[in-house]
């Protein structure tokens, strides 16, 4: 009889053993799972966080765009990229532009002390933009822009 016993207990011992390592390798594996999606979770909130705190840089509209009508010029009158020039056919058509609260990071809303002109830069790809002219809150022309 305590023959028996010592072969149960070391059967039960080594079934203890196999259960172990399966839950070992068996949590291992989740371990691998939870890690990876953590990562991924992570990646996804560090960019909204990142894209939530830049600020709304026009600086892509600085330069000189083209159709083939009419040429236009952007030029940043301070660091900030808040105050602009707007040169139209190489003449001045808004001085001392102000970038409108209502702009994002794809379309500037650029406007006169007299509230009057708006001028709406929305950036339809790398090297192209739409600016819609609007006078006293008609649009009056829509122009399509590239950079050359």
């Amino acid at each position: 009889m305590e023959k028996q016993w010592k072969k149960i207990a070391a059967t039960s011992r080594s079934i203890i053993k196999l259960v172990k390592e399966y839950a070992v390798i068996g949590l291992f594996r989740w371990k691998k799972q939870i890690a990876s999606g953590l990562i991924v979770i992570s990646v996804l909130l560090l960019l909204t966080l990142i894209n939530t705190l830049m600020p709304h840089n026009s600086a892509w509209l600085q330069g000189k765009w083209f159709s083939q009508s009419v040429n236009y010029s952007f030029k940043p009158g301070n660091e900030a990229f808040t105050s602009w020039t707007i040169k139209c056919r190489n003449k001045v058509a808004l001085k001392q532009a102000k970038v409108a609260v209502n702009s994002t990071k794809k379309c500037v809303v650029m406007t006169d002390d007299g509230n009057n002109i708006e001028y709406h830069a929305t950036r339809t790809g790398r090297k192209q933009l739409e600016l819609k002219i609007v006078r006293d809150g008609q649009s009056d022309q829509l122009i399509e822009l590239s950079k050359k």
